[in-house]
């Protein structure tokens, strides 16, 4: 337990003494959960990290890069993927891998730490295959957060 969670249960432990009543094993339990919560997101995030990485090599190395290279503008030379074939290509890698999914909220929290923006730099309009739709593209910033 860290940051944020370490304080909370610090300020209830001391609410409870002051108060006279006896809750830790009931913290505890709550804070256990916490931190496999915590530890799920965790595996997740790694997760998600890889798919991104694989994904943007297979995206190099496809026949359909072109499709998916960004010929001018402010992220030329960066690949665009549509925001739901990516839903379920990684809900698809998730049970091939063994991982429980998570929700779409969940999945975009993740993809804000590895640097994508909604509006930006995902979920945004643009043509694929000759079609208006929602995708994310590998900016410079994401790439540098993938390690690419």
């Amino acid at each position: 337990m860290f940051g944020r969670n370490q304080e909370l249960y610090a300020v209830v432990k001391q609410i409870a003494q002051i108060t006279g009543h006896d809750i830790q094993h009931q913290l505890e339990s709550i804070f256990n959960r916490k931190k496999e919560e915590d530890s799920s997101d965790s595996i997740h995030l790694d997760a998600l990290r890889i798919f991104l990485v694989e994904l943007h090599g297979m995206l190099e190395i496809s026949y359909t890069k072109k499709e998916h290279l960004i010929a001018k503008g402010k992220y030329a030379d960066c690949y665009k993927y549509s925001v739901s074939q990516f839903n379920i290509d990684f809900s698809k890698y998730c049970k091939d891998k063994g991982i429980h999914t998570i929700g779409t909220s969940k999945v975009t929290g993740h993809l804000k730490e590895l640097g994508f923006v909604r509006g930006e730099n995902y979920n945004v309009n643009l043509k694929l295959n000759g079609v208006q739709t929602k995708c994310f593209v590998f900016s410079k910033e994401v790439k540098k957060k993938l390690g690419l």
